[in-house]
């Protein structure tokens, strides 16, 4: 296999086809304080007061947050780690990993399986032949992106970024990165026509990548540091001309206690201070599953509760429009890891990882 390799400038310039990008200064505001309770039980809903995001001029009118009721849970068939669902505008395209491959396959609203999983990528596809790691997955203007990492020494080293076709053909393969490790735990988010891959830059923040929708390289910017600093494990979505990041403060362990949303234009400078969207003192893992719910114009973040490495109950964050949480609530109860979640229309499906290498999908139906 044949892989493009990318010709880049100087890290930390984003040299976009529309000019050169021009540095933005940061602001700062001090953490607000939690509204998480730690201490409620499975299962309890928890409803913060209203915090008025300091990004925001105008008054934010308190919104009330979408019910959420559970409609079906079901076990893939298919993969061991890894569960990413995206909406072609037709079907579910669910990605999963096993042995160091990354398969495929379709499924309707319903969790029906419609075609066999196929293979999309595999050792065969890096230069150093090695077992793929981690990967992330959006579906843009007709097509299917999906980044992925090689295993390396456990950090990954090197990043791959992969276009294919809706019919999951592939069209073109690019290196992101070569042997620069970390590049495991990435992020990967699209405006429309330009795809971003972020990649961790420890105890700073995150280099994103910008490419075209044929895989063309445009330049990187550098994201975080100073009062902007936060871990991989990271989420990011774009609306309303903003990239919208959320990020834990740390992944070690037990260590985490806050998770911070940042928002930056598209050249991907910061549009102003960094925000405390969580704080629940060791249990914040990885920040995977971020949705936009549009009839409430809410944000969904989805992560697993847990102190460590073991999983943990799938909890569901709802944000207004400003970032105000609405609501924290164990969505998903029992032992579980890398929530993935997308909404369409009325109904919100998660994939997610249980014990024994398993995978699942649940969904919702979502009343506003």
């Amino acid at each position: 296999m044949q892989i493009q390799t990318t010709h880049r400038p100087k890290v930390g310039t984003l040299a976009l086809a529309i000019g050169v990008l021009v540095a933005f200064g940061n602001v700062h505001a001090s953490p607000k304080s939690s509204t998480f309770d730690t201490g409620v039980g499975t299962g309890a809903r928890m409803t913060p007061p209203l915090r008025l995001n300091p990004r925001y001029r105008e008054i934010a009118v308190p919104t009330e947050a979408p019910r959420f009721s559970e409609r079906l849970d079901t076990a893939l068939d298919f993969g061991h780690v890894w569960c990413l669902p995206v909406w072609d505008e037709e079907n579910l395209i669910i990605s999963t990993e096993s042995n160091g491959e990354i398969f495929a396959a379709p499924f309707d609203l319903n969790h029906r399986q419609l075609d066999t999983a196929i293979k999309i990528a595999g050792r065969e596809d890096s230069i150093e032949r090695e077992g793929i790691a981690d990967h992330k997955h959006i579906f843009q203007d007709d097509h299917h992106y999906i980044t992925f990492s090689i295993s390396g020494g456990g950090q990954g080293g090197s990043l791959y970024l992969l276009r294919l076709n809706r019919d999951l053909e592939r069209i073109r393969l690019v290196n992101v990165v070569q042997d620069a490790p970390p590049t495991n735990d990435m992020f990967m988010t699209g405006d429309g026509e330009t795809v971003s891959v972020g990649k961790f830059l420890p105890g700073f923040g995150h280099e994103m990548y910008v490419f075209d929708a044929d895989l063309n390289f445009l330049g990187s910017q550098s994201i975080g540091g100073g009062p902007e600093r936060h871990a991989n494990g990271a989420a990011a979505l774009y609306h309303d001309s903003l990239y919208h990041v959320v990020a834990p403060r740390t992944l070690a362990p037990g260590k985490n206690d806050w998770v911070y949303h940042m928002a930056y234009d598209s050249e991907w400078r910061i549009t102003g201070p960094q925000d405390v969207l969580l704080h629940d003192p060791g249990m914040i893992t990885l920040i995977t599953g971020l949705s936009r719910e549009p009839n409430s114009d809410t944000f969904l973040v989805h992560y697993a509760r847990t102190p460590d490495d073991g999983g943990g109950p799938v909890y569901r964050s709802v944000f207004d429009r400003y970032w105000n949480e609405l609501e924290t609530v164990n969505a998903i109860d029992g032992s579980f890891m890398r929530p993935h979640s997308i909404v369409v229309d009325d109904l919100l499906f998660v994939g997610y990882e249980g014990g024994n290498f398993s995978l699942r999908l649940a969904s919702f139906d979502i009343r506003n």
